[in-house]
């Protein structure tokens, strides 16, 4: 009787264990987690253009907000230090910024001058950066 009782228990035990494995996130951190920053990227994306920085050459891309004073120096600076490129040695003389629809010049100085400000979609703007050293 005590062995039947002990592998109905085991069985249980069992199954619970793997309903919860079920039901739980498969990563640690996965679970949304309310913050103020959340709140913040509304309504920062409410007050400006949301626009995505890519580096081709390394495949990473970042997506940030910005208005009509926003500066391609800028993005570049927060773009290297989000893809810890930032290195003293890395000049930033030497990286060009394009805009994805015409890579035969870099744009420099106020993105607004260079482009029509609009939401981010199917044809939002989007900057490469690109490490060519002189």
């Amino acid at each position: 009787m005590a062995r039947s009782s002990f592998g109905a228990l085991a069985l249980a035990a069992t199954a619970a264990w793997l309903l919860v494995a079920t039901l739980s996130p498969a990563f640690a951190g996965t679970r949304a987690q309310p913050s103020l920053a959340a709140r913040g990227d509304r309504v920062g994306r409410q007050a400006g253009s949301e626009i995505m920085l890519t580096a081709p050459s390394i495949g990473g891309r970042y997506r940030v907000i910005i208005d009509e004073s926003t500066t391609v120096e800028s993005c570049l600076t927060k773009f290297r230090k989000i893809f810890e490129i930032d290195q003293d040695f890395l000049l930033d003389s030497d990286f060009n910024v394009y805009l994805k629809e015409d890579e035969s010049k870099p744009i420099s100085g106020k993105i607004a001058d260079h482009t029509k400000l609009r939401p981010w979609g199917p044809d939002g703007i989007e900057l490469h950066i690109y490490y060519e050293p002189k």
